[in-house]
């Protein structure tokens, strides 16, 4: 009766390791298909960076600025950036994520910085000056043209 119960054992046995097999092979397939996915979300996030860092209006204010540590922040998230593509053509995806990450929060956080310029330049306040002597003296001439009288008093003292 030993004997007999061994073949019945046999067919469960292989049944149960091809099992084993094809599911650790579908477990490798979902893997796999998992790592395109998050390929392509990285590939997408590449492309956002690259976007930020050289054409970005951020990026434009950024060299703009007379920020050093903003300047610094760039390059730095250019580096990452750099190196974030040689990564992900390695196929290390994970830490390629991280590296991206860290080059968003770079940027981010130099636009953050070069946003300190409050106000006008002293060429911007120089032209509005020059402009607002212009209007003046157009006015003054519209105003001996016409018989309605402009307030020229008014205009000078409007804010600037």
């Amino acid at each position: 009766m030993h004997i007999l119960a061994v073949p019945f054992r046999f067919p469960a046995l292989l049944f149960s390791s091809v099992l084993i097999i094809a599911l650790s092979q579908l477990s490798g397939t979902a893997n796999a298909s998992t790592d395109h996915n998050k390929q392509q979300v990285l590939q997408q996030k590449l492309k956002l960076l690259d976007s930020m860092i050289n054409r970005g209006s951020t990026s434009k204010k950024v060299r703009d600025s007379d920020n050093e540590e903003a300047r610094l922040l760039l390059r730095q998230a250019e580096e990452l950036y750099a190196l974030a593509r040689k990564n992900i053509q390695l196929g290390d995806l994970d830490e390629t994520g991280k590296i991206i990450n860290e080059a968003i929060r770079a940027i981010s956080s130099a636009g953050a910085r070069a946003k300190g310029k409050k106000g006008s330049t002293p060429v911007e306040r120089s032209r509005y000056q020059e402009l607002k002597s212009a209007i003046e003296s157009l006015l003054e001439s519209v105003d001996l043209t016409f018989e309605n009288p402009v307030d020229l008093e008014q205009i000078r003292h409007m804010k600037d």
